[in-house]
C-alpha cells in the first residue's frame, strides 16, 4: 500500500475526490515569445553572463577575473569539520587597456574592507543538460544562437528586461533561469498543461489548486523541489522553453565577503581573495529513481549548492565574472562615522576632525566575532588597520593601546583555515593591530592526534597544502567551545566595550559579528543580553533595548547569511 501514501507524485485520497478544484487563472499564453532559429550562429561561451544585463544589488563595473587559485583550505580526512572551506584567489587581467585601468581605479575608490562581491556562476552542467533533452533539444540546437521575441508585453514589465535578443537555449538555461528553486503555484498550473499523461496532469493541477495548499508547502516548498525533480516526477512534462521563461524565477548571483584589503596591496597586483563554505546536500531520491538520469547517477551521488558546485570546478586560468556588491553598514569603518561628525569613543584620548579618517579608524576599539568563514572581513579590517598604519610612517604607538579583540570558533583548530593566515595574524599582535586573538574550538584534537600530526605529514587522501600551526598554538588547553562560551567567561570586559559607563550617551568601541543567521545571530543577541544583566542589572527588556540602539548608532553591526 506504500504507492497510496501521499507524496509528490501521490495526492491524498480526500484530495483525489475533489470533482472541481480552485486553481490560479492563467491566460493562455502568459506571453508570446516566439523562438525563431537562426542556424548560421553558435553560443560563445565566452560571452558576459547573463549578456551584461543590471544585477540587483551591483555596485559598480562587471569585472573579467581570472583564477589564480582555487583550493581547499581544511583537513578533510579526520572527520572533525563539518563543512569543507576553500579559498578562491582571483586576479584582473595581466593586459590592462584604457577602461580597464579606469574600472580598477573606479573600484579601489569604491570598495572598502566589509564589501563583498557578486559572484556570477552558471546552473549545474548536468542538470542543464538533462532539461536540454526533455525539452527536446539536441546538442546542435542546444548551443545555436536564437532570438527571442516578446509580444503583448506591457511597457513597464521588468520582468523580461535582463533577457537577451539573441541567445542559445543552454545559455537561457544555464545563466538566467534558477532551475533550483522550487516553483510557485502559478508555475505548476501553467506546467499541468503540458503534461500528456492525465494522471500526471491531475496531480500538478492539485498541487497548485486551493485545496491542495497544504501539499504543495509539503511536497514542493519546504524540500525546496528543483526543476528537474519535478521532470523526474512526472515524465510526461514537457514544457516548452518559453513557459520555463515566463514561470521560473531569474537566477541571480550569490555574494561573498573579501578576506582582503584591496587599497593595502600594489595596483598591478590586485588579488581578490574569499573563503567558502562547501554547501553539501544530501542525494535527491528523486534524481537517483530517475531512469533518465541513469548515465549521470555517479555524478548525482554527492550534491552542492548550485554555486559551490560551479566554484568547485573552477581551475587556474579560468574566468570568474565578479561584481561588486551594494555596500551595506558591514564596512570599517561603517557609514554613520564616515558621513557624520564622529564621535570619539571613550577609551579615545584626542578629539579628531571629521575628516580625518586614518586618525578616527586608528583609536576605534574593536571586538570581532567571526566563527568558520565569518572570519574573512575581520582579516580585511586588521589588513586596513595596519595599511593605514604604515601610511602614518609605521608609527603605531599612537594606537598601540586600542583594543581590538578577535573571536574566533572552529570545530578544530588543527584542521581549519585560520591557521593559513597564522602567521599574518601573530604578526599583526606583535606590532600591536590585533590587541588578542581569542581561539574556541568544539571539536579539540586529543594528545595522540596531535603527537601524530606534529611528527610527520598529513595522511593520504588530506589537501596537503595546510600549514600545521606552531606547537605552541597546538597544545591542549581548556579553550571554550563557542564564541559565546567565551564571550560569557569575559562578561565584565564585554559589557563594559558595550557600555563603558553607566550612562547610556557615553559610547564605547565597535562590535562587529559575522556569521550564519541559524547558528549565531539568536544566540549573540541572547548571549550579549545575558551579559548585559548580569554585568549592569539590566531587566530582559532594557538589555534588549540597548543593543536595538546600538544597532541603530551603528556600533552593533552583524552581516549574518541564510
Amino acid at each position: 500500500m506504500g504507492h497510496d501514501v501521499p507524496s509528490l507524485k501521490i495526492g491524498a485520497k480526500n484530495l483525489g475526490q475533489v470533482t472541481e478544484l480552485s486553481v490560479p487563472t492563467i491566460t493562455q499564453p502568459l506571453l508570446s515569445i516566439r523562438i525563431v532559429d537562426n542556424d548560421h550562429e553558435k553560443f560563445s561561451p565566452n560571452t558576459l553572463w547573463q549578456c551584461g544585463a543590471p544585477i540587483p544589488t551591483a555596485f559598480g563595473p562587471l569585472l573579467r577575473t581570472r583564477v589564480v587559485r582555487n583550493e581547499c583550505v581544511t583537513r578533510t580526512d579526520t572527520g572533525r569539520i563539518g563543512k569543507a572551506k576553500w579559498e578562491l584567489e582571483l586576479a584582473l587581467p595581466d593586459q590592462e587597456d584604457a577602461d580597464q585601468q579606469q574600472q580598477q581605479r573606479v573600484l579601489l575608490e569604491n570598495c572598502d574592507a566589509g564589501d563583498s562581491f557578486n559572484v556570477l556562476f552558471e546552473n549545474p552542467e548536468q542538470e542543464v543538460d538533462f532539461v536540454l533533452k526533455r525539452l527536446g533539444f539536441c546538442a546542435e540546437t542546444a548551443d545555436t544562437e536564437h532570438t527571442l521575441e516578446l509580444h503583448k508585453v506591457p511597457e513597464n514589465n521588468g520582468k523580461f528586461a535582463h533577457f537577451p535578443f539573441r541567445c542559445s537555449p543552454r545559455q537561457l538555461i544555464a545563466q538566467f533561469i534558477d532551475i533550483r528553486r522550487a516553483p510557485s503555484r502559478l508555475a505548476l498550473r501553467v506546467f499541468a498543461d503540458h503534461a500528456h499523461e492525465p494522471a500526471e496532469r491531475r496531480r500538478l493541477l492539485e498541487l497548485c489548486s486551493a485545496q491542495g495548499a497544504t501539499e504543495f508547502t509539503k511536497f514542493v516548498r519546504q524540500p525546496n523541489i528543483s526543476l528537474v525533480e519535478l521532470l523526474c516526477t512526472f515524465p510526461s512534462l514537457t514544457p516548452p522553453l518559453t513557459c520555463l521563461i515566463e514561470c521560473l524565477p531569474r537566477l541571480l548571483p550569490r555574494h561573498y565577503t573579501l578576506c582582503c584589503y584591496l587599497s593595502a596591496q600594489p595596483r598591478q597586483q590586485l588579488r581578490f581573495r574569499f573563503v567558502y563554505s562547501v554547501l553539501q546536500m544530501p542525494p535527491s531520491v528523486i534524481i537517483d529513481e530517475c531512469a533518465e538520469f541513469e548515465g549521470q547517477k555517479q555524478q548525482q551521488q554527492i550534491r552542492y549548492g548550485a554555486c559551490t558546485q560551479w566554484l568547485l570546478q573552477q581551475r587556474p586560468g579560468q574566468t570568474v565574472q565578479i561584481i561588486q556588491k551594494e555596500p551595506s553598514k558591514f564596512r570599517f569603518l561603517p557609514p554613520f562615522f564616515v558621513h557624520s561628525p564622529a564621535s570619539v569613543p571613550s577609551s579615545g584620548s584626542t578629539m579628531v576632525d571629521q575628516s580625518d579618517h586614518a586618525l578616527l579608524l586608528l583609536n576605534m576599539p574593536l571586538m570581532m566575532v567571526g566563527p568558520g568563514t565569518g572570519v574573512a572581513p575581520f582579516i580585511a579590517f586588521l589588513q586596513k588597520i595596519r595599511h593605514f598604519m604604515q601610511q602614518m610612517d609605521g608609527d603605531g604607538a599612537h594606537c598601540g593601546r586600542v583594543k581590538r579583540v578577535l573571536f574566533y570558533a572552529s570545530s578544530n583548530l588543527d584542521d581549519e583555515f585560520l591557521f593559513r593566515y597564522h602567521a599574518q595574524i601573530d604578526q599583526m599582535v606583535a606590532d600591536g593591530v590585533l590587541s588578542e586573538l581569542v581561539l574556541c574550538e568544539s571539536r579539540p584534537t586529543d594528545a595522540d592526534a596531535a603527537a601524530k600530526a606534529t611528527a610527520g605529514p598529513p595522511p593520504a587522501g588530506t589537501t596537503g597544502d595546510n600549514e600545521t600551526p606552531p606547537q605552541s598554538q597546538r597544545q591542549q588547553c581548556h579553550r571554550p567551545q563557542r564564541v559565546y562560551d567565551a564571550l560569557r567567561q569575559r562578561s565584565a570586559e564585554v559589557a563594559h566595550f558595550l557600555m563603558p559607563t553607566d550612562n547610556e550617551a557615553e559610547e564605547g568601541g565597535l562590535f562587529y559579528a559575522c556569521g550564519d543567521v541559524k547558528n549565531m545571530s539568536r544566540e549573540l543577541w541572547a548571549c550579549l543580553s545575558d551579559i548585559l544583566q548580569r554585568e549592569k542589572g539590566f531587566s530582559p527588556v532594557e538589555a534588549i533595548h540597548l543593543l536595538k540602539k546600538l544597532r541603530e548608532k551603528e556600533r552593533l553591526i552583524e552581516d549574518v547569511w541564510s
